[in-house]
């Protein structure tokens, strides 16, 4: 129990402390793990704050839930942000892990819509990252 508590605090910290070549980027929603239920899929409907409008980063780990299990991939999935689908179901499948896609964000209120389609406890994580520099 303690190791799957470790590697879900380090995954965490790994995710939230993002630093790629060109710089660092901020998460400015996330990381917050959808997990697919029983019956029907659902959508569902999350509102975020954004302190700027234009381009960011969406992250999906895919199969990554909250303990850090990163076993249980979502094999279809419909992403949308601010009512623009940005991720779909072809995008997915059993051997992807990740996925980022650019998004466009509003300056305030945005929102986030995840339906998962695939089988019951799959599962994926969403990070949306901006570049350190344009928070004000």
């Amino acid at each position: 129990m303690k190791r799957a508590t470790y590697l879900a605090i380090i995954s965490l910290l790994l995710i939230s402390c993002i630093v790629c070549a060109d710089g660092s980027y901020w998460p400015i929603f996330g990381p917050q793990t959808f997990c697919r239920d029983k019956g029907a899929p659902v959508v569902e409907h999350v509102v975020f704050d954004s302190p700027i409008s234009g381009t960011a980063i969406l992250r999906i780990e895919n199969g990554l839930t909250a303990d850090g299990d990163a076993t249980r991939l979502v094999s279809s999935a419909i992403i949308g942000v601010n009512g623009k689908d940005v991720a779909v179901p072809n995008m997915f499948n059993q051997q992807v892990e990740q996925i980022e896609v650019p998004v466009e964000l509003d300056e305030g209120l945005n929102t986030l819509d995840v339906e998962l389609r695939s089988g019951p406890e799959s599962c994926l994580t969403i990070s949306i990252l901006i570049e350190a520099g344009e928070p004000s």
